[in-house]
């Protein structure tokens, strides 16, 4: 079963975190709850959501790609109310030009910082999965570059152990290439 908002502020209560995020997949429906779960426990709640986006809507046998999105100020939770209500319009799915123009929109993505993605659903996770670096290393300098620098690099440790999932390679890779861009870093769940 998976936490829900309240277990999930205690537990980061608990541990002595200063704040703690929820991001949900294409909605932002359980931010209140954390809110309010995050204030009793006194830290910080961060509204998020993770998208998914295809690079053409058109395309029916595309797989899907995750963004992060969290929002760190009062327009950045409009906004991403914004692309939520976007999302739902599409059933549950972004087309990547609609990134790409919101990037270009600097009042749109105001306030709203963008994660590089889970290890199966990242478009730079994918490129280091399929031996292809320097793929992975111009999709995060595109996103720098698109989203003016509100990036954050996710790493992540699932503790699997076979053959499609090697964390510490892609945490080594994102970690390198953090350093390099100065993007930080966070520790993320999938």
């Amino acid at each position: 079963a998976f936490a829900t908002p309240g277990q999930i502020a205690a537990r980061a209560a608990e541990l002595g975190w200063p704040a703690v995020a929820l991001t949900d997949r294409d909605t932002v429906a359980g931010v209140a709850q954390l809110y309010q779960a995050a204030h009793r426990e006194g830290i910080l709640p961060i509204p998020g959501m993770e998208a998914h986006y295809v690079h053409d809507r058109r395309d029916r046998v595309a797989s899907s790609m995750h963004l992060t999105l969290l929002a760190n100020t009062t327009l950045g939770w409009r906004n991403l109310v914004r692309i939520n209500n976007h999302i739902q319009r599409h059933r549950g799915v972004l087309d990547w030009s609609d990134i790409a123009d919101w990037s270009q929109d600097e009042w749109l993505m105001e306030g709203v910082w963008v994660g590089t993605g889970c290890w199966h659903y990242s478009p730079i996770a994918t490129s280091i999965r399929q031996g292809l670096p320097h793929i992975g290393q111009n999709t995060l300098l595109a996103f720098v570059q698109a989203f003016r620098g509100r990036v954050f690099v996710e790493c992540q440790k699932h503790n699997i152990s076979d053959d499609r999932h090697d964390d510490d390679l892609l945490n080594t890779f994102l970690i390198a290439q953090a350093d390099e861009l100065s993007i930080p870093v966070i520790a993320t769940g999938d």
